[in-house]
C-alpha cells in the first residue's frame, strides 16, 4: 500500500457511518460507537489488510485497574491507543478485555474515525467552529428530511422513575436549552426540570404546545416564590 492508497482508504474510513449507528451508554449517556462497527468497516474498506496488535498490558491488582496499548496497523502504518479500565466485581479478565476495547477504539480515533457522527452529541469538542466540516459532512443540507416529532430515538430519561424513550421532538428542545450538556442529562417532557425549563422562555414561541404549557407553570410557580 503506498502513499496514495493509504489516504485515499483513510478517507473511507473516515466516512460517516449509518444512521443510527450511534448509541449511548446506560451508565453516564455519553454517545459512543460499537466496537464491532468500527471492525467492520475496517474489513469492507480494507479488505484484511490491517492488524492489531496488543503492545501492553498492565494488571495493577493492589489499585484495581488494567492498564492496556494497542497498536493498529494499516499497511505499513500504525496508530497507538491506550486506556485504562477498573477492576470490579466482574473480575481481572473484564476489566483486561474493557481495556483492550477502549485501547483500541482509541488508536481508530486518532485517524478521526467516527467523529463525523459523534461530533454531533459531544458539547466539548463538537461544536467547536474549526471542526464545523464535521458536522456539514456527516448532515449535508436538504440531504434528508427531519424525523417525525413523535418518533423515539434511542436516549431513555433519566428523571426518577421514569426511564422512558424521548422523542425526536423532546431532543430537539433539549437542544434550544442553553449551556445544556445533552450528552449527558436527557429528560422526557413530562420530567424535565423547572430551572431548566424556564430557560427556554426566550424561544418560547417555537416550542410545541405541551412544552408551552409546562413553561408557563415554571414560571408562575417562579413568581410565587418571590
Amino acid at each position: 500500500m503506498d502513499d496514495e492508497q493509504y489516504s485515499q482508504r483513510i478517507e473511507k474510513l473516515k466516512e460517516s457511518f449509518e444512521a443510527g449507528t450511534v448509541k449511548f451508554r446506560n451508565d453516564n449517556n455519553r454517545a459512543y460507537i460499537p466496537n464491532q462497527v468500527y471492525t467492520d468497516r475496517l474489513e469492507r474498506v480494507l479488505e484484511g489488510k490491517w492488524s492489531k496488535e496488543i503492545r501492553e498490558i498492565e494488571i495493577n491488582i493492589p489499585h484495581s485497574y488494567v492498564k492496556a496499548v494497542v497498536r493498529v496497523y494499516i499497511g505499513p502504518y500504525f496508530r497507538e491507543g491506550s486506556a485504562i479500565a477498573d477492576i470490579t466485581s466482574q473480575g481481572v479478565s473484564n476489566a483486561e478485555d474493557r481495556a483492550k476495547n477502549a485501547a483500541f477504539i482509541e488508536a481508530l480515533d486518532t485517524w478521526e474515525m467516527g467523529w463525523r457522527d459523534l461530533s454531533q452529541y459531544n458539547d466539548d469538542w463538537g461544536k467547536n467552529p474549526a471542526l464545523a466540516h464535521l458536522r456539514s459532512a456527516s448532515a449535508p443540507e436538504g440531504s434528508k428530511p427531519p424525523p417525525p416529532p413523535h418518533e423515539k430515538v434511542d436516549r431513555r430519561c433519566i428523571g426518577p422513575n421514569c426511564g422512558k424513550f424521548l422523542t425526536n421532538e423532546d431532543y430537539s428542545v433539549l437542544k434550544k436549552i442553553p449551556n445544556f450538556h445533552i450528552q449527558r442529562m436527557v429528560y422526557c417532557s413530562d420530567c424535565l426540570p423547572d430551572a431548566f425549563m424556564r430557560k427556554l422562555e426566550p424561544v418560547a414561541s417555537s416550542l410545541p404546545i405541551h412544552y408551552q404549557t409546562r413553561l408557563a407553570m415554571a414560571l408562575e410557580k417562579a413568581k410565587k416564590r418571590k
